[in-house]
């Protein structure tokens, strides 16, 4: 009934009200609180970070560098050690269950959302405290799937997200494949965005996915901030770091070394690769290397490459290492001649593998799919974007007779990666981007707003004791609340459902609601 909701809302937000400040909470409790520094808003960084085997971790450890001028930063974790040391040495680490407590004392907060279940306890955190979100994978079906089956409601999910058309065609097949067939078609990450103050994305290619599943006016809160990456300090001897790094690989000085870098599953195009190397003149060749710097991540894939390679006889080695540590990745990228990085089936991410090669100086093939595509020309060998095993094998045997090719691309990729993604361009851009968002933003305006309310009710003495002022309050906040769904069309069936009688008016509706 309508007066039982209002009496509830009220309540709601009576307590709101008279709840405590959460530094007094935190001292009275005996919990350390934080210190602020001068001048610098505080930021709670919510991401997974190293020993954490995951891309994200690594990111976000170099971010910290590039955001710590301009914030005073918390780190948030889910995990019993960071690494290395020195991070717990430079900032403050919580749990998140301290900062489901004490969240609401920072001025900022950033997460970082990848698509898989090192990223799971945020929708919490974000439901409590939203913040901006980094969305490194804009398809976040596996992660979102995981949540919902322990709560075993993935069809009211993917209801919600992606409406009634989405469950109607996983209903079609609720066997595994037609789970993941589900999963691959819709990027199931309207949970974490309807709760965000803004969306930060590395590409203009996840933008574009973002304006083929959202509205335009949806948007409004969405920026592309450059993806990080450090260039490694300039040598004053290059070639005696090449030397060092063959010697730790048991690499000749005279080998020509083709790497491909990351977990080999069929997105990242190997057995194109393989076909066109086995294909060129590289492969009659003695000195040349072919080795792929990663572990298999799919069962079925790695039969197939470890079954192409039982039948390889030519005369040129190919290999896998199996998964490389942070070391041995890095020694390939300095004792490579040529990388090779290939994808497709692309979800929005941005490879850190790609700029990798471009920071290390190495000439770098790659076609021209999802964010690979907005590379400048003259950084990288580019492909087309369908991974063409004639035109790969070409690029090949291009980079293998020409010298000159090599080292203007490995100096234009190291020159790109120094001038467009270094820390303190990034670190400018997310900076900005932060403050901008959380100042404008309908869920950021709507937080101050509480915000507001709050500190007028403790340091102003507001009190509410008439239930007609309640009423009115309450609905205020009620309609300055953001919505967290799109646009919805509710048509009316109950009399076709109780009296159906098959005529045209009732075909026509059956099929717009199809």
């Amino acid at each position: 009934p309508e007066s039982q909701s209002s009496e509830a809302a009220q309540t709601a937000v009576l307590a709101w009200l008279t709840s405590l400040d959460t530094d007094a909470a935190a001292q009275a409790q005996g919990v350390e609180v934080i210190e602020v520094k001068a001048g610098k808003p505080r930021l709670a960084f919510v991401s997974p970070l190293p020993p954490l085997q995951t891309g994200i971790a690594d990111y976000s450890a170099e971010l910290l560098e590039a955001l710590a001028p301009y914030y005073t930063i918390t780190l948030i974790v889910e995990q019993e050690t960071v690494e290395p040391p020195s991070l717990a040495q430079r900032f403050a680490i919580r749990d998140s269950y301290w900062f489901m407590q004490y969240g609401s004392s920072f001025d900022r907060v950033l997460y970082h959302w990848g698509n898989s279940q090192h990223h799971t306890h945020m929708l919490n955190m974000l439901d409590k405290h939203p913040g901006c979100v980094v969305l490194h994978d804009f398809f976040s079906g596996d992660a979102i799937k995981y949540i919902a089956d322990q709560q075993q409601d993935f069809g009211h999910v993917l209801y919600m997200a992606h409406g009634y058309g989405a469950v109607a065609e996983w209903n079609q097949d609720l066997s595994h494949a037609g789970i993941v067939k589900t999963l691959q078609h819709y990027p199931l990450n309207h949970p974490v965005i309807s709760r965000a103050t803004g969306v930060l994305v590395h590409s203009n290619y996840a933008l574009g996915l973002a304006r083929q599943w959202y509205p335009e006016h949806q948007l409004d809160d969405w920026r592309h901030v450059p993806f990080l990456r450090l260039a490694p300090e300039t040598q004053a001897d290059p070639a005696a770091q090449r030397r060092q790094a063959r010697q730790r690989l048991a690499i000749s000085e005279d080998a020509f070394v083709i790497c491909t870098f990351g977990l080999i599953t069929p997105n990242k195009c190997i057995h194109a690769l393989l076909e066109a190397f086995s294909s060129s003149q590289l492969a009659s060749q003695r000195n040349v290397q072919l080795v792929m710097v990663g572990g298999y991540g799919h069962a079925a894939y790695q039969r197939r490459i470890e079954k192409w390679l039982k039948k390889y006889t030519q005369a040129a080695t190919v290999k896998v290492t199996g998964y490389a540590s942070a070391d041995t990745y890095r020694h390939y990228l300095q004792a490579a001649d040529v990388g090779v990085q290939l994808r497709t089936n692309s979800r929005g991410e941005t490879s850190a593998a790609v700029f990798d090669c471009l920071a290390a100086g190495l000439p770098m093939i790659a076609n021209a799919h999802g964010s690979v595509a907005e590379l400048p020309e003259h950084v990288a060998h580019l492909t087309p974007d369908d991974v063409d095993v004639t035109a790969l094998r070409q690029a090949l045997e291009t980079l293998y007779q020409d010298t000159s090719r090599r080292e203007a691309l490995a100096q234009a990729g190291q020159r790109y990666v120094r001038e467009s993604h270094s820390p303190e361009t990034v670190g400018n851009a997310y900076a900005a981007a932060i403050e901008e968002l959380s100042q404008r933003s309908r869920l950021g305006r709507y937080h101050t707003f509480l915000d507001d309310l709050t500190t007028l009710h403790k340091q102003e003495g507001l009190v509410l004791d008439n239930p007609a002022d309640l009423a009115a309050l309450s609905e205020a906040v009620d309609v300055a609340q953001p919505p967290v769904h799109g646009p919805r069309l509710l048509v009316d069936v109950s009399n076709i459902a109780n009296h159906d009688l098959r005529t045209g008016i009732e075909r026509v509706t059956r099929n717009l609601c199809e």
